[in-house]
This record gives structure tokens, sequence and C-alpha cells, in this order.
């Protein structure tokens, strides 16, 4: 289990890649993101010199996950998700590089600023060519099906940067 920083009494806690030795640090990082997010699988072609940095916060409902890394494929696939207790949601904003996500037969292509939403209960692919930058806002099942009228069958949610709601949800990740 990774070592991790836990500020008391706010629940605030940090992992960082820096406490393991370098030829140990991609094992690391996919134990944080299991132990922070959920049971994912995680790649990357830098494995011999990766970094990076989680931050969670968990606020009442939601939490608010802050990650910087190298570069990096993440995985949710059908045998992560029976491991899994929970099946939220997540909002991931990617702040400084395109992207990619595979959900529902769907390949999205994103930029700095765009925001969506998937499904812990489907498998996804998270691709991030050149480095990590993301804030991920974690949500429950129900809090998301009060403001969705479906939350089982779609794909990932696409909120483009300049359209409607993802003008607001950009800004509002790029300032948590």
């Amino acid at each position: 289990m990774p070592a991790v920083f836990s500020a008391p009494g706010s629940g605030l806690r940090e992992w960082t890649t820096a406490q393991a030795r370098p030829v140990e640090r991609l094992d690391y990082w996919v134990g944080a993101i299991c132990e922070a997010f959920l049971e994912m699988d995680c790649s990357s072609r830098a494995a011999d010199c990766f970094d990076g940095e989680l931050t969670h916060l968990p606020l009442s409902q939601l939490a608010v996950n802050r990650v910087r890394a190298s570069t990096q494929d993440v995985y949710r696939t059908p045998s992560g998700i029976a491991r899994s207790r929970s099946q939220p949601f997540y909002l991931i904003t990617q702040t400084e590089q395109p992207w990619h996500v595979k959900q529902g037969g769907q390949h999205l292509q994103l930029r700095p600023g765009d925001a969506v939403l998937v499904d812990a209960a489907q498998p996804y692919e998270l691709h991030f060519p050149h480095s990590v930058s993301c804030l991920s806002v974690q949500m429950p099942r129900a809090w998301v099906g009060g403001w969705l009228r479906t939350v089982d069958t779609a794909p990932a949610r696409v909120a483009h940067r300049e359209q409607g709601w993802g003008h607001m949800l950009s800004a509002l990740c790029l300032q948590l």
C-alpha cells in the first residue's frame, strides 16, 4: 500500500511517487490511484522515469482530486468494476494538454479545459499522451441521477470548454 500524507481533521490525503525508488514508481502510482479513486489499471511509456502527485479531498458527498503526473493510459476494466465497492461518476477536466477518452463505443478527442463525465460502472479508458494535469470530481450515482434523466445507459458525456455548461464547468474546474 502506498504511503500517504494525511492532514489531520481535513480528510486531505496526498500521494507522491517521489517517495518510491524510480523502478517502483509506476507500481506505487497504480496503488495510489486505486486507493484514491477505485480499481483501475495504468500503463506508461515513461515507466522508467514516472513521476506523479495526487491530492484527494473529500467534501461531504463529493471528492475533489488533483492529479499531476507523467504520460499514462488508465483503464477501468470489467474485472476492476467487479472488485469495486462503489460505482461513482467522475467529472474530469485536463487543464494543460489534449487527451482522449473511450467509453461506451465512443472515442472522444478532448482539449485542455474540456470536461467529461465518465461512469465508473462501465469500462473506460483515459489516455494522456503528453502528461496529466487534471481535476477530477467524484460524484455518487444517486447524486448524478438527480441531475440527469438517465445514468446507466449513456457513454461518457462531454462539456466542451466554450459551449453551454462546458464554459462554466471548465472555468470552475480551472479555479479549483
